[in-house]
């Protein structure tokens, strides 16, 4: 979920705002329009996650993240 945000805040119009583009926006106004339209339009995408040579896991996930971090995505 998190590439296909990127990909709308770069886009230079967004079809839910159309008289409002990304660039218009600004920074923080532009992730949040993108989350919005990517979250209502996002349906949850099957991925196997191995951990450690285990054997594999299936899950039905919207948004997966692995961070060796404080923080992700901007805090």
């Amino acid at each position: 979920m998190s590439g296909e945000v990127i990909e709308r805040v770069k886009k230079e119009e967004s079809p839910w705002l159309a008289a409002l583009p990304g660039r218009w926006l600004g920074g923080k106004a532009a992730f949040a329009r993108a989350l919005l339209e990517t979250t209502l339009s996002s349906a949850p995408r099957e991925v196997v996650v191995t951990i450690d040579q285990s054997g594999g896991r299936v899950a039905r996930v919207v948004n997966f993240c692995v961070a060796n971090a404080k923080f992700f995505g901007g805090g």
